[in-house]
């Protein structure tokens, strides 16, 4: 049965530290490989715990390969030169003896380790790790994507597809793109065709919002509107129409736009003349039921008189 690094530590430790017999821990863990325990006693005697810990990153350099090569080419013992590299596995450079035979010396090259091997429930976990991790990740970029938004839209409006750019774009550093463009609902092609427009484009009202920005806010500390705010800027030469200072205010948030409540359109205008009082009791007022009745009986009548 394969182990995990661990559980290989954790049987090195139990010979070591605590002193069992290498088959009684065999027995224990559940293995027939006595040679291969035998082995990584030696090298946690040789090395510690370093072997065993941070495999992930360790490299295995070519110049590393030749030399464990030409040493069992020697007639060197393959466990001996292995313990000497620190290999955690003497098979690793018995695979590299094969490859050299087979390939030639051009086919040693760099490598990297591979992961270390997970038993199905630590793989289970991971797994799970794995997705939680991504679903927090994702979180957190709505909830950044919400307060950049929000910044942005001074109105309860949809986001454009350039706003949505801009943010994705400041927010770009802290998350992945793949999952703020899912978030948003922007593809790729889109994203990028957005963010060079953004970078081409040049605001060409930006010394006129500096302006409008010091009228209203340091000179009149908010007092005035946007017809004052274009008088002022037409007194100092500035050209610019009234409705485009509006525009610009209304962006700052400088001027609230004002809702009209539209009402659908109805003729009726009440009661003009109203109702007069009933001095004589007369009973001309009748309810819409007897006044059908009636109109039913009349029809009955004109039908039956009516000359063939």
């Amino acid at each position: 049965m394969k182990k995990t690094i661990e559980e290989k530590l954790q049987m090195c430790k139990e010979h070591v530290v605590e002193g069992k017999s290498l088959s009684h821990i065999c027995e224990l863990h559940n293995t027939k490989n006595i040679d291969d325990l035998k082995y990584l006693v030696n090298l946690y005697k040789r090395y510690g715990e370093e072997p065993f810990l941070n495999r992930e990153r360790r490299t295995y350099r070519r110049a590393t390969k030749l030399l464990t090569i030409s040493r069992i080419k020697n007639g060197e013992s393959i466990r001996q030169v292995s313990l000497d590299m620190g290999l955690i596995n003497y098979k690793t450079a018995l695979d590299w003896v094969k490859k050299y035979d087979k390939e030639g010396e051009q086919s040693i090259q760099d490598t990297y380790p591979r992961k270390n091997y997970l038993n199905e429930d630590e793989r289970y976990k991971k797994m799970i790790d794995k997705k939680l991790m991504e679903e927090n990740e994702r979180l957190k970029a709505e909830i950044d994507f919400l307060k950049k938004s929000q910044s942005l839209a001074k109105k309860l409006e949809e986001l454009t597809t350039k706003e949505k750019v801009k943010v994705v774009n400041e927010l770009r550093t802290k998350y992945e793109l793949k999952v703020l463009l899912e978030m948003t609902d922007i593809p790729l092609s889109v994203y990028y065709y957005q963010l060079n427009a953004i970078k081409n484009e040049v605001n060409k009202y930006e010394d006129i919002e500096k302006e409008i920005d010091y009228l209203y806010l340091e000179k009149h500390k908010k007092r005035i509107g946007y017809q004052r705010i274009y008088i002022e800027l037409k007194n100092q030469g500035i050209k610019i129409g009234k409705n485009k200072v509006l525009e610009i205010m209304r962006k700052k948030g400088y001027v609230k736009q004002n809702k009209i409540n539209y009402r659908r359109y109805n003729s009726y205008k009440g009661d003009l003349r109203g109702l007069k009082e009933n001095l004589l009791n007369q009973q001309s007022l009748m309810k819409k039921q007897e006044q059908t009745y009636q109109c039913l009986e009349l029809k009955k009548k004109l039908y039956i008189y009516l000359p063939q």
